[in-house]
């Protein structure tokens, strides 16, 4: 599995993750071949891995160049390193600024998960995230008794039969199900909304509105809520959302080798009071 570069705080940390994993890979690679394609002692290479001594940015083009890094991880890197070595503060703060907007960038739900976006034409895509009842439906024909009567989804989440044909036949003509003897057959189990949907704030409203709706007629007693205000600054936000990621991923491999037995929401917020 490749390194994310775009996690590293600091140079030193980054280069360090690289090595450790060029080693597990490669046995005959060491740190002293690093060292000499970089024109430095091995000694120093190890003192700056711990962060007491930094890179020129030749040093560090050529640590690139040794370990195949190239392109915007390599732009990265060195704006890192800028960052790093700059004695000037407001030229720091700047840096950091185009550190961060590209961490951003790269905090993006779908490289986390397996899920796919459907693969659908925009108004396909608007009418099954218009209502959010469509997506709960979805997930509970996972559920083989659900698949064999589904209309017993009507009292379950309080929906007319009407509704319930209607959610049938768009998630037929996406072909997300189709029907068999036995009954439904779901053939794309899971699906993600990319934020980059004009209608992605409306569906997550829409599906807050829905949860809260359900927690207030009818509270599931085994349910779990956790809420927190805190302070912190720009730098915590990006690496709580970062490991959150992370923990989205190994939520997903839980997920999908689990039995289908019963349907769970998880909401995720994280943002900013003032």
């Amino acid at each position: 599995m490749k390194t994310d570069i775009y996690k590293a705080k600091s140079v030193g940390e980054a280069i360090s993750r690289i090595v450790a994993q060029k080693k597990e890979i490669y046995t005959r690679f060491t740190y002293q071949n690093l060292a000499k394609k970089m024109g430095i002692q091995k000694s120093y290479l190890s003192q700056f891995m711990k962060g007491k001594v930094s890179l020129s940015t030749d040093q560090l083009y050529l640590a690139c160049e040794a370990l195949n890094i190239s392109g915007s991880e390599q732009e990265f890197l060195t704006l890192l390193l800028e960052a790093e070595r700059t004695g000037i503060r407001s030229r720091k703060k700047s840096l950091e600024r185009r550190i961060q907007a590209i961490q951003r960038q790269m905090l993006d739900t779908q490289k986390h998960i397996a899920s796919k976006p459907l693969s659908a034409d925009v108004s396909s895509f608007n009418e099954y995230y218009h209502d959010p009842v469509v997506s709960v439906v979805h997930s509970c024909l996972l559920i083989p008794h659900f698949a064999r009567l589904p209309k017993e989804l009507c009292p379950t989440l309080s929906i007319s039969e009407a509704r319930l044909v209607e959610i049938l036949d768009l998630l037929e003509r996406l072909t997300i199900i189709s029907y068999q003897k036995t009954g439904v057959k779901v053939l794309i189990a899971n699906t993600h909304l990319p934020k980059q949907k004009s209608y992605f704030r409306q569906f997550a409203e829409s599906i807050r509105f829905l949860c809260m709706s359900k927690n207030r007629t009818r509270p599931d007693p085994n349910g779990y809520f956790f809420s927190v205000t805190f302070t912190a600054d720009e730098k915590v936000r990006l690496d709580l959302q970062r490991e959150l990621l992370e923990l989205l991923g190994k939520f997903e491999t839980k997920v999908v080798s689990a039995p289908e037995e019963d349907v769970y929401q998880l909401n995720i917020d994280l943002f900013s009071w003032t």
